[in-house]
């Protein structure tokens, strides 16, 4: 299991200079240059199983935050944990199912050389923000399916290469993957996956919601700031809804509002009643088919939009930060037409 950071890092940058959904200034700033991502599966590979000590003394001596917790955590058996890093490895090595991730992962991606410049140009965007962020270290490696992105710490975040084989995908089945989860599994979202991991853990407050409003408020932050620091034809990635999905969305804004209104939905605690309208699920009960699941998703990010032109010399800190959900949606007077 990863280790997750609990540091938030926050500007002092004002509202009143960011772009909108439309996309703006922030689309011009480019990374200066490109920050390569770590092929530690591509590393691993090429240590002599025969005799692999000096080959992970080598690993570890190059990367010893990440080493050590993936040895540890990650390829580890949790069940009966070892201590001793060569059988570790050498477990590892010897896998049949990890040589065929492996060889399917060279296969499809060779180089990754797109979604680095994505996530530098989102970093270098955010820094834009939030001066205070810095851009982390990205490794690519194998996590036997226990994670798409993760977080090791502020400045390291890690990429599961093998959640992006793409739908219908032999080593996807759908007990696991229903389609319309195996749909965000594909190269294209890799980028936008380690920009969601690091605003979630290292920028937006770490609370459990109570009620819905909550949940919208959360992942209204989460998707506005996405729709800042990634490129304006990416929009779907934002909330990962389909582009007929999106265009419902912004056609019907005041029915949605006026559905959950009508339903007592906002402020609702029952996580059985709200489950599907706040977490992944192939659609939204009640509403019509094209009405995508996480649909508070893009309620919440509405709400922001609003309250961001009303405040607009808010302060970024202070707004991530704030918890209440309801003073935010008062303040924003959300009242969609």
């Amino acid at each position: 299991m990863l280790k997750i950071s609990n540091i938030l890092i926050f500007g002092l940058i004002l509202f009143s200079s960011c772009s909108d959904e439309s996309g703006g200034p922030l689309q011009q700033i480019h990374a200066d240059q490109v920050t390569p991502w770590i092929r530690y599966e591509h590393l691993l590979s090429e240590i002599d199983t025969a005799s692999p000590k000096a080959g992970i003394h080598k690993l570890f001596e190059l990367y010893p935050e990440f080493s050590k917790v993936y040895f540890s955590a990650v390829i580890n058996n949790l069940e009966r944990p070892d201590t001793v890093n060569t059988s570790i490895f050498k477990s590892y090595a010897s896998s049949a199912i990890i040589n065929l991730l492996v060889d399917t992962i060279d296969h499809l991606f060779p180089k990754l050389d797109d979604q680095e410049q994505i996530f530098s140009d989102g970093m270098a965007r955010l820094k834009h923000l939030v001066p205070e962020v810095s851009e982390p270290k990205v490794f690519t490696a194998i996590s036997g399916f226990s994670t798409a992105a993760g977080v090791l710490s502020d400045s390291v975040l890690l990429l599961s290469p093998e959640m992006y084989f793409g739908r219908g995908n032999k080593f996807y089945d759908t007990d696991t993957w229903p389609l319309f989860i195996q749909r965000t599994m594909n190269r294209q979202n890799m980028a936008s996956n380690l920009l969601k991991t690091y605003l979630r853990f290292n920028l937006l407050p770490q609370y459990e919601p109570v009620n819905m409003l909550d949940h919208m408020i959360q992942q209204g932050k989460e998707a506005w700031l996405l729709s800042q620091i990634l490129p304006t034809a990416m929009d779907t990635l934002v909330f990962d809804y389909t582009p007929r999905q999106l265009k419902f969305c912004r056609d019907n804004e005041k029915e949605i509002w006026s559905y959950f209104m009508r339903e007592k939905l906002v402020y609702e605690t029952n996580m059985r009643k709200i489950v599907k309208y706040v977490n992944p699920s192939p659609t939204s009960p009640g509403m019509p088919p094209d009405a995508p699941g996480r649909i508070a998703a893009f309620t919440g990010f509405k709400i922001i939009e609003a309250y961001l032109a009303r405040h607009p010399k808010q302060v970024l800190r202070d707004f991530l930060q704030e918890r209440d959900g309801r003073k935010i949606l008062e303040q924003a007077r959300y009242k969609p037409d």
